[in-house]
């Protein structure tokens, strides 16, 4: 036969209170060991907020360098086309130029 150990065992009614106390007297632990803790995550969570409030500022100016070089871009590509224009009714050597005479003055 197999006997089942405390089955016929009756609850102990100061186990209860002393399962209760002994959450209590717990608890009052964490608190109180848990309060330099919570400052120690706080800061953790403060610099890490800080540290991606860096981060987007940084995209940010990021955003605006690349748009401004866009608009660099398209400057130098105006006037890259500027000058192929003006190459292009240019005479093409320094002898064209020196052979021309010169245009007379308006009076």
């Amino acid at each position: 036969m197999i006997e089942v150990v405390g089955a016929n065992k009756q609850p102990d009614k100061n186990a209860s209170a002393n399962g209760h106390q002994h959450n209590q007297t717990y608890q009052q632990q964490t608190q109180y060991a848990s309060a330099p803790l919570k400052e120690e995550v706080i800061a953790k969570l403060n610099e890490f907020i800080n540290f991606m409030e860096a981060v987007h500022t940084i995209e940010d100016n990021m955003a605006n360098l690349q748009h401004e070089l866009q608009e660099v871009k398209g400057t130098v590509i105006e006037a890259a086309n500027a000058a192929k224009e003006i190459a292009k009714t240019a005479p093409h050597t320094w002898a064209t130029v020196a052979a021309k005479p010169p245009s007379p003055k308006p009076p």
